[in-house]
């Protein structure tokens, strides 16, 4: 048996070992947190290209259960559009996904994500109100804003609770 397999094996078996361990990394940590991160930070920028790629993966994964080859598959289905206005999009679509449920609907454009947010994820209620919203944009004139104007309540962010 290897030094470093008697050491995990004790590690995994002493409670004491274990904590003295821990502590020791700690304090290490603590000791050198600067120049842990500042290094962190410098690796990170120096390989950010092939970093992205191992990150969207596991977000992915762990938000949406999927690998990048659902995500892919999806997108050749949409042919690289949003699924909401149809337009193809430069940046990458975000995966809309039924928060109740975690169902899939399709791929989205950030304005169209955004919208379904403020319309609280109801597809249906977003549809139905766009050609009152589109009839409103040719009939009536821009609204002035003044210095006591807040975005519509929809819009603003929620507490948590």
């Amino acid at each position: 048996m290897t030094t470093k397999a008697r050491r995990r094996e004790r590690y995994a078996q002493d409670p004491d070992y274990r904590a003295n361990q821990r502590a020791r990394c700690r304090a290490y940590y603590r000791a050198h947190k600067q120049e842990i991160n500042e290094r962190s930070r410098a690796y990170y920028h120096a390989h950010k290209q092939d970093i992205q790629p191992i990150l969207r993966r596991g977000q992915l994964k762990r938000l949406y259960g999927m690998s990048p080859a659902d995500y892919d598959g999806l997108l050749a289905k949409q042919d690289g559009m949003c699924a909401i206005c149809g337009t193809p999009s430069e940046e990458t679509l975000c995966v809309d996904h039924c928060h109740a449920t975690g169902i899939i609907r399709g791929l989205l454009c950030r304005k169209c994500n955004t919208g379904l947010g403020c319309y609280e994820d109801d597809p249906a209620t977003m549809i139905r109100r766009s050609p009152i919203s589109e009839a409103a944009r040719v009939t009536a004139p821009a609204p002035q804003r003044n210095a006591r104007w807040r975005p519509a309540p929809c819009c603003r962010r929620r507490a948590r609770a």
